[in-house]
């Protein structure tokens, strides 16, 4: 059985990036992490650029995802 994909938003913030830590920690190599500003390459995360304001920038990249850990949010900063 192939590993899951799981997509995180909120992926370059403070809980995002324990997170994603926690998962590569655990041996999960099937990450997308959505973030306005995507951090350095890490092994075993694929970083796509978006806007959770902006959908259509970023949900194509959904397809082939298990599941969805929504951990974004909006702060109100520009």
């Amino acid at each position: 059985m192939s590993q899951p994909r799981i997509f995180v938003t909120g992926a370059s913030g403070l809980i995002g990036r324990a997170v994603l830590d926690r998962l590569r920690f655990d041996g999960l190599e099937c990450a997308r992490a959505l973030s306005r500003e995507p951090r350095a390459a890490c092994e075993g995360v694929e970083w796509v650029r978006g806007d959770l304001c902006n959908p259509g920038e970023w949900t194509a990249r959904l397809e082939g995802c298990d599941s969805v850990l929504h951990l974004g949010a909006s702060t109100g900063k520009a």
